[in-house]
């Protein structure tokens, strides 16, 4: 099926469009450095690199292919952008050079016939590469594909992960669907402390809820979700959870998103939950300096799929979809309306995954977004 024959038609507010996959697209990255190369994974187990430009010219840079079996559903650049990682359903990472798209190792240490990749992000320079699986373990391999260590101690799904700055170092995040939170060495994959719902303290995880997302606003205090729309606050000096919002959203927490470049408002922390019964969706905005909810945006008719904040931390981006059409909304966190300031469209099926370009200095944020119509568009914010 081709793009004309997706869902209803809707005006193309996007810079640029990439339409070489030929299977939905489920993931995107923007290069680090240049804002204008990106990566997007499909459903056809095939990943494109690609070239924009503002005029809406695309050019295709590398087709990477060969090294997966089932739908990629995450992609990252390495921090300089020389190794792109590629993961999903699989259970295989796949590095590969950003020169010229060969393939540097699929790597399968996490690989088994019923695993699969649940979180990829870029590591510390020890260990730039890290990826968890739905069988509970993590692992981190070196941009040249060698193994470097193993993340071991949950007993079920690893649901988020995340790299933290903290006094003693960085330090590997990751939470689980047994209600933990775990934080490791990233070159031994020494388990440094445990959290969970039995910890010895007044504030707690909830044993009956898994936790699904996490936010790091500061080197101390991190934010986490549940699957019950609880909302955690813990303190990584401390180890323990230091306040709990009992079910702060009415469904399962999906996303957890602090502003990267906004200055003033780093210490502030948006999580977003999407009811699929009722088409609606919440975003909350929380004050972590007082452990408060600061606003809450209700969306009525339609699912947040993803949200993120904007590179000067004034507004709250994401994509929205009502199970046809995805778009992006852009919301003033400052005042907290729920009516959105802009909504930008293009996509003529649901949008799967977004990607934000911070950090490369070209003046400008771009917002690469990817969907089920088979195309990555461009946006300018």
């Amino acid at each position: 099926m081709g793009e004309e024959e997706m869902g209803p038609q809707v005006p193309d507010q996007s810079l640029a469009k990439f339409t070489g996959h030929q299977a939905p697209v489920h993931c995107v990255a923007f290069h680090p450095v240049n804002c204008h190369v990106v990566c997007s994974g499909d459903e056809g187990d095939t990943a494109y690199v690609w070239r924009w430009e503002e005029e809406g010219v695309v050019a295709p840079l590398h087709m990477l292919q060969e090294g997966h079996t089932d739908t990629i559903t995450h992609v990252v650049f390495c921090s300089d952008g020389d190794v792109i990682a590629t993961a999903g359903m699989d259970g295989k990472v796949c590095l590969w050079r950003f020169l010229d798209g060969s393939l540097i190792n699929a790597c399968t240490e996490l690989q088994d016939e019923e695993n699969e990749i649940t979180s990829l992000i870029a590591g510390p320079p020890e260990a730039p590469i890290i990826a968890s699986s739905s069988s509970g373990s993590a692992a981190s391999w070196s941009t040249e594909g060698q193994y470097v260590a193993m993340y071991l101690g949950h007993a079920d799904s690893i649901t988020a992960s995340r790299v933290v700055k903290t006094p003693a170092g960085e330090t590997v995040l990751l939470t689980a669907s047994t209600s933990t939170l775990k934080g490791f060495d990233p070159a031994s994959g020494t388990c440094l402390f445990s959290i969970d719902a039995n910890a010895k303290h007044a504030a707690r995880f909830a044993r009956d809820e898994g936790l699904t997302c996490i936010s790091a606003p500061s080197g101390d205090i991190v934010v986490v979700g549940g699957f019950g729309g609880s909302v955690y606050f813990v303190s990584l000096t401390k180890r323990a959870v230091v306040a709990v919002m009992a079910s702060a959203h009415p469904t399962m927490v999906d996303c957890a998103a602090t502003p990267g470049h906004g200055g003033g408002a780093q210490q502030l922390v948006a999580t977003s939950s999407m009811d699929d019964v009722n088409k609606s969706s919440v975003v909350s905005v929380w004050d972590v300096a007082h452990q408060r909810l600061r606003s809450r945006l209700d969306v009525p008719g339609q699912c947040v799929v993803k949200a993120d904040w904007t590179a000067d931390g004034q507004r709250l981006v994401a994509v929205l979809s009502d199970m046809s059409v995805g778009k992006l909304a852009l919301w003033d966190a400052r005042t907290g309306a729920s009516e959105p300031v802009a909504e930008l469209t293009g996509h003529r099926a649901v949008v799967h995954d977004f990607a934000s370009c911070h950090s490369c200095g070209c003046g400008a944020e771009h917002i690469a977004t990817c969907s089920d119509d088979r195309t990555v568009r461009i946006f300018r914010l």
